[in-house]
């Protein structure tokens, strides 16, 4: 017998009572075999919440089918035997997993459980249509379902925070990336010259230049950007349409939008991401899923009617990376900014009169507009939301105006169906984040008139963006002086 069917046993012999003798003390079991450690940079299990777009529940192999929803949903009586039982998804790179309204993995949520946290379960697991088995917990005074594999009887391991490098590395950052992606003319057999090295998986093509970051990490973002793609496809129920190629640049973008991190030319099937080792792992894995979401879209949903909508599905599709990596959420940006009076309002976002020119520099609309866009799917469902981002119609589409849905939205985003997790201070956020693109602002000033910057500076600036991302505003602080020492631009 397996370690994974030993658990499982346990796990059923534990909650069971018997008839009678009323309940019956649980063993001390080890913690669930073959776990693994969370996904480096997460914040403790604590406070690292996952949407519900994340699909937190444990993949069911590759190929597999959705998981069928039983055609009966039994109603568990409460009864004396219950046991105390911990989330654990770590082992499926997962931060936490979702209280589920029916045992089935197409079931509407109705809370994210970080790991660690401790759920009361009742007896018996209620076997479904897949042959999985789910119980029927209780979290916080709120009653739902959750599959055997994220339970374990004894508490996970609390992760230990990824430390910032305290020593980056010297050297210059000297120039832009010779080619601005969105030139209507642009050079392909240059690009092809600048980026010579090439990489291909099953659906994706890497170009990238010998001798960079990317060249020695091309294997790596190919890996994560295909499990984006099948994460994206997932979400939108669309499949790409043909091979996409990844261009990846080995220095920031020039002017106009030096704030760039990617950029999707969807008729040309190509994709541009800055790849010079600045951010985490996982918020790579964000970029490469959020540009490739622009593509899906326009291969199976067709034109967006507004910025607004497209960059908002794609920071929607792509969000569960920056959860993964213990970032304030989308929800969590726009209630801080709803809180501290700097929330753009939907019509004007909805206008194409505010730019997105990057979220280095421009943060307010891509995090809002990815909030408003999962508001919308969770709410209305995909199938709307689909309409409405070809046709831009939200009357005829939801019956109500874009005014009324903004409203909406604001009631949302202060109830506890806002997505967690959420900035501690939101004042003090929103004023960190501001200062980290304000610097971002001098930095690419001075890059875009020829001036070498300080790669240590460089370095030090996109570690304060991640403290302010996730929330580490004392940390966020300390690096932003450090960065100031340095930088004389």
């Amino acid at each position: 017998m397996t370690s994974r069917l030993c658990t499982l046993l346990l796990l059923a012999l534990t909650l069971c009572g018997c008839s009678g003798r009323g309940p019956q003390p649980a063993p001390t079991p080890s913690p669930m075999a073959g776990r693994a450690e969370l996904i480096s940079g997460a914040h403790a299990t604590a406070t690292a919440i996952i949407s519900q777009a994340s699909e937190a529940d444990p993949p069911r192999g590759p190929g597999a089918p959705p998981t069928p929803t039983p055609t009966t949903v039994p109603s568990p009586t409460v009864t004396p035997s219950t046991s105390l039982l911990y989330v654990d998804a770590s082992r499926y790179g997962r931060a936490g997993s979702p209280l589920r309204g029916r045992p089935s993995a197409g079931a509407p949520v109705r809370q994210i459980v970080p790991n660690g946290r401790a759920v009361i379960a009742v007896a018996m697991p209620i076997e479904g249509a897949d042959g999985r088995s789910w119980y029927r917990v209780r979290y916080m005074g709120r009653w739902g379902y959750m599959p055997a594999e994220v339970l374990s009887i004894a508490p996970p391991p609390t992760p230990k925070p990824t430390p910032t490098p305290a020593q980056p590395p010297d050297g210059e950052v000297r120039a832009s990336f010779p080619i601005y992606p969105a030139t209507a003319d642009l050079d392909w057999h240059r690009l092809a010259g600048l980026l010579p090295g090439s990489y291909r998986t099953e659906h994706l093509v890497v170009r990238y230049r010998p001798g960079t970051f990317a060249a020695t990490h091309v294997s790596e973002f190919a890996q994560a950007a295909q499990e984006g793609l099948a994460h994206a496809e997932r979400l939108l129920g669309v499949r790409l349409a043909g091979d996409v190629t990844f261009y990846l640049a080995y220095a920031p973008f020039p002017n106009p939008d030096p704030g760039l991190r990617g950029y999707s030319r969807a008729r040309d099937r190509a994709i541009f991401q800055l790849y010079d080792g600045v951010g985490t792992p996982l918020e790579r894995q964000y970029l490469s899923t959020h540009e490739l979401t622009h593509q899906l879209a326009s291969d199976g949903i067709g034109p967006s009617s507004s910025v607004m909508l497209s960059e908002g599905l794609a920071m929607y599709a792509s969000e569960e990376y920056l959860l993964r990596d213990g970032q304030v959420s989308l929800d969590g940006f726009a209630r801080a900014a709803l809180a501290t009076g700097t929330l753009i309002p939907l019509e004007q976002l909805a206008s194409g009169r505010v730019r997105f020119m990057g979220r280095l520099l421009r943060r307010h609309p891509y995090d809002e507009a990815g909030s408003f866009v999962g508001y919308l799917v969770r709410t209305y469902g995909m199938a709307k939301f689909k309409q409405v981002y070809v046709s831009g119609d939200y009357l005829g589409t939801y019956g109500k105006p874009l005014a009324q849905l903004d409203q909406e939205w604001r009631r949302y985003l202060l109830s506890g169906r806002a997505q967690g997790p959420f900035a501690p201070d939101p004042e003090r956020y929103i004023e960190s984040v501001g200062e980290v693109q304000a610097r971002y602002g001098e930095l690419f000033e001075a890059l875009g008139r020829g001036q070498p910057i300080s790669r240590r500076a460089y370095l030090l600036l996109d570690q304060a963006r991640v403290e302010a991302d996730r929330g580490q505003l004392e940390g966020c602080r300390r690096l932003l002086g450090e960065f100031d020492e340095l930088w004389d631009g």
